[in-house]
């Protein structure tokens, strides 16, 4: 629908501005059609880009074949006084390590399912609080199985935006993998 908005716009000489979300994958041939195909033909027309993130704007302007000129970033905000953690789960309790995000590739989830067997083994009061789905989740169920973490990795699925903080505040440690495809 957004391309069709941009195109449409671009007809009418309305000027537009694209905002990309970094929401497309790398790894498979839609992604790859996505890309190369939709991205450069819906963006040939756009008067500016904007993206979440530096490595976003790079990778942008490679797809897209854009002038990195009109390409602008805008990081995300966020309120972060309202995810301080909370005192009392914080001291005195098992040292909880929160992911919170999609559960794919370019999220880091791979990288979480390697390091909390490793974790776990050499620190044995550390827990996981894991919120977020997608096609790695298997991936993450599988390895609480094998290296028995039931008691130590909790799995929450997708959280309402309403819950985010919840879940947030009762971590000491917030791990964010930030994987630079290009």
């Amino acid at each position: 629908m957004a391309h069709e908005a941009m195109f449409n716009g671009w007809l009418m000489g309305i000027r537009t501005v694209f905002t990309d979300h970094s929401l497309f994958g790398f790894a498979d041939a839609s992604a790859i059609l996505t890309n190369t195909l939709v991205l450069q033909y819906s963006l040939a027309n756009v008067d500016r880009v904007i993206c979440v993130s530096y490595t976003s704007k790079e990778n942008t302007v490679l797809r897209g074949k854009l002038d990195p000129r009109k390409v602008f970033t805008i990081p995300n905000a966020i309120e972060t006084r309202l995810f301080y953690p909370d005192p009392e789960q914080f001291y005195g309790n098992p040292t909880t390590i929160i992911f919170l995000g999609r559960l794919v590739y370019r999220k880091g989830a791979d990288l979480l399912c390697a390091i909390i067997p490793k974790v776990c083994a050499r620190h044995p009061k550390v827990r996981f609080i894991v919120g977020g789905d997608g096609p790695k989740r298997l991936e993450l169920e599988e390895m609480r199985e094998k290296y028995h973490l039931h008691s130590r990795v909790t799995l929450l699925g997708t959280l309402p935006h309403n819950m985010v903080r919840e879940v947030l505040v009762q971590g000491q440690v917030c791990v964010l993998f930030l994987m630079k495809l290009l």
